[in-house]
């Protein structure tokens, strides 16, 4: 027998079954005395964007041509050596 969790945005009242759908908001009071938590409210990511508590847009996708070219091990001591080189003036 499987076990299926439902998460409820307590705002909207959205579902999902992922557990990283909801986001807990909690509301703290500040004063000289110490301070008091107020009620905790589990909501989804739209409805704390859209309260304006956080901005959140996704970023693009990675593109394979958008990545660097990989360098193999031995072009990476040829690139130190002539570094080395150079910062020496070509003196060894």
């Amino acid at each position: 027998m499987s076990k299926l969790t439902t998460y409820t945005c307590d705002r909207c009242k959205k579902t999902s079954e992922k557990p990283n759908f909801l986001h807990s908001i909690t509301v703290m009071v500040g004063s000289r005395y110490g301070n008091n938590n107020g009620p905790t409210v589990e909501w989804c990511r739209a409805c704390v964007v859209e309260a304006g508590i956080t901005s959140w847009t996704p970023s693009p996708p990675l593109k394979k041509e958008d990545l660097p070219e990989a360098l193999s091990v031995e072009d990476l001591i040829r690139e130190i050596i002539r570094e080395e080189m150079e910062s020496n003036g070509g003196n060894q």
